[in-house]
């Protein structure tokens, strides 16, 4: 009897281990087999994975907002951009086709960690079908497992298969085993960087059609009567009951614990006036009040520029001006306070974050939005400096493609007489020198140009130019002695030499790629070059007086700082107010104004040298210029591409 016992003691010991090891097994392979989902701005991917996981890792009680609802809500709000317009601090926890059960149950999650006083909630749901389960599957995945998590499951799934994925991920997922990598194991590098708080920035624009509305599901009945007259009739949509449930329970969780709700229904043309109508009675019903931006009237959104999908969702112009909108919102009708000057360890990443973040919103930007930009800086630094330098270049396929008004008047300030003077699909080279053209030479043929060249202090170089137009091959180089120095790609190639030591300081190429993309690349060739190219800039930090060239007729005292990648703030002297297109405007003629934004992209300009000495100042953030507006001492937007220029004077104060 006493062996039987012990046995059986035994035998539950040796269960107990075998549920605790598979346990701790099941796991981190749970884990690995689980995708990322993590955000990138190159692809579609609007990153549930590391949304969620960022949430996790934030201070304790460090948030005052949380917005949640579907895909429209992270296209649309920014929650690091309003934390530099106001101090208050926000994350998004919307994820694509969040129904209301799931953002009830992420209110009730975001509540255990951190102390909010408000939320917003899209209104999407509540007229749409969200209850898909891949998507509401992402939606659970991602919540720490607790008792809550449990009833999220049994509310939220849709089918057993949610069901049974949401507690063991091996159910969905035991076929990736094929395409895992590494960052599945060790998690993907892309991760330490995430600075958007739970947004999704898009940085591209795509409108193939306008139309009043996209993406709608409802019927429109025609009729035509007997003497031929045609009437319509459309279905009414009617408000999801269960959708209407869980948000009711949001609101009476939100204030059984001090949270003010806040409905909304951001930026999309997949909406109409109404759906708008039956969610604003439902929302009188509850005694609150519908905070309607669906049709981006209120933040001047253009939807030509400000969505990457037709409308259905905004892109980073249209997520700008909707933050800005809602930064001033938060500030005139809520009490939160600004966290920004303290010094917690909460206030240390966010203020770090931050500034991480502008660095990276500037990098797209310039890279992906308006990449001319760097273009403009680039030619513009050579310009300045075309005393010191021997400047090389050399064509592969068309060289043309990018040159306009603008960027001849600066190959004009370089020392090319007759401006950028090659011809469309030809091969070509040209060579300035101190400012004094010496070469700019175009043919349909291959051309090989090669020279001999002495620095100032006196050493002798032999220099070999390779070019290939459409018509004529792929060559294209730029050797020193013997050693080439360019980067060849298709486009124009530059290579710069300092004429005081002949130290080669910088190459590089712009052009455009198979889909008309326009391209550019630049890379200083070692430690000393890259300061000594940096030491030039075409406008430095310092207070100054800036007037329009032209007409003078009024003068701005204002301070020029560095803002990285060439372009500079203009700040106004007195106020320190950033000079910025007004309400994160991109439309040719709308108004540029001194505001108190924190210096993010909007607020940049790249200062270009044009003639007399005076510069003109290109918009990083919209790829306008700055010019004098219809009122006196007025700004305003500015298209380049008519040959059209505004150049103003800058004097150094004192």
């Amino acid at each position: 009897m006493e062996l039987k016992k012990n046995n059986g003691i035994k035998n539950l010991l040796k269960s107990i281990v075998f549920v605790v090891v598979f346990s701790l097994t099941l796991i981190p392979v749970n884990r690995i087999f689980t995708p990322n989902w993590t955000y990138n701005a190159d692809s579609d991917e609007t990153g549930e994975g590391n949304r969620y996981r960022d949430f996790y890792s934030m201070d304790r009680d460090s948030i005052d907002y949380v917005v949640l609802g579907a895909s429209h809500a992270f296209y649309s709000l920014n929650p690091m951009q309003v934390y530099a317009d106001t101090g208050y601090r926000g994350f998004v926890l919307a994820g694509g086709f969040q129904p209301q059960t799931c953002a009830y149950y992420w209110l009730r999650e975001a509540d255990k960690y951190q102390d909010l006083k408000y939320v917003f909630i899209d209104a999407s749901s509540l007229v749409k079908d969200f209850h898909r389960s891949e998507s509401i599957l992402r939606n659970l995945l991602a919540m720490r497992f607790s008792p809550l998590k449990l009833q999220a499951i049994r509310d939220c799934s849709p089918d057993m298969d949610v069901t049974y994925s949401a507690f063991l991920p091996l159910y969905s997922f035991h076929d990736r085993w094929y395409e895992l990598k590494k960052e599945d194991y060790v998690g993907s590098e892309e991760e330490a960087w995430y600075y958007l708080r739970g947004s999704a920035l898009r940085f591209f624009a795509k409108t193939d059609y306008l139309t009043g509305e996209v993406g709608s599901t409802d019927v429109v009945k025609v009729n035509r009567s007997g003497s031929g007259d045609i009437s319509t009739e459309r279905e009414k949509k009617e408000l999801s009951s269960l959708e209407k449930e869980y948000f009711t329970k949001s609101l009476e969780y939100c204030r059984e614990n001090g949270i003010e709700l806040i409905p909304v229904k951001f930026p999309t043309r997949s909406w109409n006036d109404e759906w708008n109508a039956e969610v604003e009675e439902f929302m009188d019903s509850l005694g609150l009040k519908l905070l309607d931006l669906h049709d981006g009237e209120e933040m001047g959104i253009n939807w030509e520029k400000d969505s990457h999908d037709n409308g259905r969702h905004t892109n980073y112009y249209g997520n700008f001006k909707t933050s800005e909108y809602v930064a001033e919102y938060l500030k005139n009708n809520t009490t939160l306070k600004d966290h920004s000057a303290e010094t917690d360890n909460a206030a240390l990443r966010w203020n770090g974050d931050l500034d991480s973040y502008v660095t990276w919103e500037r990098e797209n930007v310039l890279g992906r939005l308006e990449p001319k930009g760097q273009i403009y800086q680039y030619l513009g630094r050579l310009a300045a400096n075309s005393d010191k330098y021997l400047i090389l270049m050399a064509g592969r396929k068309d060289v043309t493609e990018l040159n306009d008004p603008l960027s001849d008047d600066i190959y004009t300030l370089m020392g090319m007489e007759n401006g950028f003077d090659a011809e469309p699909h030809k091969s070509y080279v040209g060579v300035v020198d101190g400012g004094v053209p010496v070469m700019s030479y175009s043919n349909d043929r291959r051309i090989e140009y090669a020279m001999s060249w002495k620095d100032e202090a006196g050493k002798d170089y032999e220099l070999v130019l390779t070019s290939s137009g459409d018509a004529a091959g792929s060559a294209c180089s730029i050797t020193v002695n013997g050693d080439e120095l360019s980067f060849g790609e298709k486009g124009l190639n530059f290579l710069v030499l300092d004429r005081k030591d002949g130290m080669p300081l910088s190459r590089a190429y712009y052009g455009t790629d198979s889909d008309d993309k326009v391209i550019f690349k630049s890379e200083n060739l070692s430690a000393e070059a890259a300061e000594r190219m940096n030491s030039a800039p075409v406008l430095a930090e310092g207070e100054y007086t800036l007037k329009d060239s032209a007409s003078g007729d009024k003068e701005f005292s204002v301070t020029v700082e560095d803002a990285g990648n060439g372009a500079v703030h203009i700040r106004d002297k007195d106020s320190g107010a950033f000079l910025t297109p007004e309400k994160g405007s991109n439309t040719e003629g709308d108004r540029v104004v001194f505001e108190n934004t924190a210096g993010l992209a909007a607020s940049d300009w790249i200062p270009v040298p044009l003639k007399e000495g005076n510069l003109g100042f290109f918009s990083l953030y919209n790829g306008y210029m700055l010019s004098t507006g219809d009122e006196a001492g007025s700004f305003k937007l500015l298209s380049y591409n008519d040959g059209n220029k505004q150049s103003f004077q800058l004097r150094k104060a004192g």
